[in-house]
């Protein structure tokens, strides 16, 4: 852990707060504010919203957190992800 507070320069205090929210989060509040999911158009207004409150400019797809999904599923979420989501912010 300090490797890492080192590489990005964070504090041991920096690391341990944000430990902390972490660790209060429960599966609501993930669902609510930390996880995307749905269908195309779900994924779109979604991503919209979040793009105009919080100015957002990029995400990072987890698509198979845990290793437990299969490739085909993994594959056909990444479709949908790079022909109709994306497209729908360019």
């Amino acid at each position: 852990m300090a490797s890492l507070a080192n590489q990005v320069h964070l504090s041991s205090e920096d690391l341990q707060s944000q430990a902390d929210r972490l660790a209060r989060l429960n599966y609501q509040d993930i669902l609510d504010k930390k996880v995307i999911f749905g269908s195309a158009e779900g994924l779109i207004d979604r991503i919209a919203f979040l793009q105009e409150e919080l100015g957002l400019d990029g995400i990072v797809a987890e698509l198979n957190a845990g290793n437990l999904i299969p490739e085909e599923k993994i594959t056909q979420s990444l479709k949908i992800l790079t022909h109709q989501v994306m497209p729908a912010f360019k």
